[in-house]
């Protein structure tokens, strides 16, 4: 297990953001919704800033090639605010239904739009929905080669009997690393508490208590949300309501629940806690 600086890391955490389209996540990318839609997502990066802004925390904006190619200046701001970029992929596809050549395809694609906007090399990856698995060593190997530095796919597995060694930041190559989102361990399950319709939902002290226990033994926990959930708008006419559901359910209760750990906790982007 790779193990933070005490000095420099002691009680800092990783806070990273999920730049997409509603219509790009899991529920809807496969619909042919086209990606020039109108959307509300500058108006959610811009909440989303001036929300950092306002509590002096930088983040890792991970984001996809698609999103950075419609809003360049979008991206720039991000960036020219302090704020690490790295790359979602280039068409929020998930990644165990691609082929190695066509993730390799994807991931320069996302290299190249994003580098081109920021003039600065990017050096860390998430997939999209997590659909990296820890057999898939192969997608490891293409991020390595394409420059990544870490990876950010691999959620820890529920039913982990040989310990809980795989929820902290881990050298899953030697010199490349894996950081996974946080999750609490008891009775040698790992329960998701760091983002997602797993915040939304939870009592907001789930993920207080969560955070606690990890920066406890000296880790760094790892949040996430994503920018369509600071969204004003999820009328999505047309979609059934179980998905309007699960995609926006307690939508609201995320601004105040982030607003409760920036209060209580310290974040930065990744590459600061992993030194890179």
């Amino acid at each position: 297990m790779l193990m933070t600086s005490p000095d420099k890391n002691m009680n800092l955490n990783a806070l990273t953001i999920d730049v997409e389209e509603w219509y790009q996540t899991v529920f809807f990318n496969k619909a042919g919704y086209k990606n020039d839609m109108v959307t509300d997502l500058p108006q959610n990066i811009n909440e989303i800033l001036k929300m950092l802004e306002g509590y002096d925390i930088k983040a890792t904006f991970f984001i996809v090639g698609l999103v950075a190619q419609k809003y360049p200046d979008l991206v720039r701001k991000i960036k020219d605010q302090g704020h690490e970029i790295g790359s979602h992929g280039y068409s929020h596809n998930l990644i165990y239904e691609l082929s190695k050549e066509q993730f390799k395809d994807e991931v320069k694609r996302s290299i190249d739009i994003l580098e081109e906007i920021i003039k600065d090399k990017v050096i860390g990856y998430r997939a999209s929905t997590w659909s990296i698995t820890s057999r898939m060593i192969w997608a490891i190997d293409v991020l390595e080669s394409a420059g990544f530095k870490y990876d950010s796919s691999i959620y820890p597995k529920t039913f982990d009997f040989k310990g809980s060694n795989k929820r902290f930041p881990y050298e899953i190559k030697k010199g490349f690393i894996e950081f996974p989102p946080s999750t609490s361990r008891f009775l040698m399950l790992n329960y998701p508490f760091a983002g997602g319709v797993f915040m939304r939902f939870y009592p907001q002290r789930c993920a207080y208590n969560g955070i606690s226990k990890i920066n406890k033994i000296g880790l760094p926990a790892l949040i996430y949300f994503h920018s369509w959930e600071f969204s004003n708008d999820q009328s999505l006419s047309g979609i059934p309501a179980w998905k309007r559901f699960v995609q926006y359910g307690n939508i609201g209760s995320i601004k105040k629940k982030l607003d409760f750990l920036f209060k209580n906790y310290k974040f930065c982007p990744m590459r600061q806690i992993l030194g890179l």
